[in-house]
């Protein structure tokens, strides 16, 4: 991302938040066709307007395995095809094998931004 519209906020790796813009939005239930039940809420970052924006933080390097895909919940594993995808995830691992026990501080940056 080399631009960024008013919409958004980027988040460089170890830059200070003013955790004071940060919107929570209040939690909505989300029902599945299964019955099961969720609540989320949205975050966004108000920016100087006052204005909601996206939040994006940018994260170390970290090795992954691939890209996975994702279907709405209830659809059966052997009813996954390529015709019935609903989108794409990367999971990112918090920490290597190597620096579980031990983080490292950028492992450790990471940690505060979920927290």
């Amino acid at each position: 991302m080399s631009q960024y519209n008013m919409q958004e906020k980027f988040v460089k790796l170890n830059q200070k938040l003013n955790y004071n813009r940060v919107f929570i939005e209040k939690p909505k239930k989300l029902t599945f066709p299964n019955g099961n039940e969720i609540h989320s809420s949205k975050i966004h970052y108000k920016d100087k307007n006052g204005d909601k924006t996206k939040l994006y933080f940018e994260l170390e390097t970290q090795y992954c395995f691939a890209i996975s895909t994702t279907y709405k919940y209830g659809i059966k594993r052997n009813e996954q095809n390529i015709n019935n995808i609903n989108g794409y995830q990367l999971q990112y691992p918090l920490t290597s094998s190597e620096t579980i026990k031990n983080p490292t501080c950028s492992e450790k940056h990471v940690f505060k931004i979920f927290q």
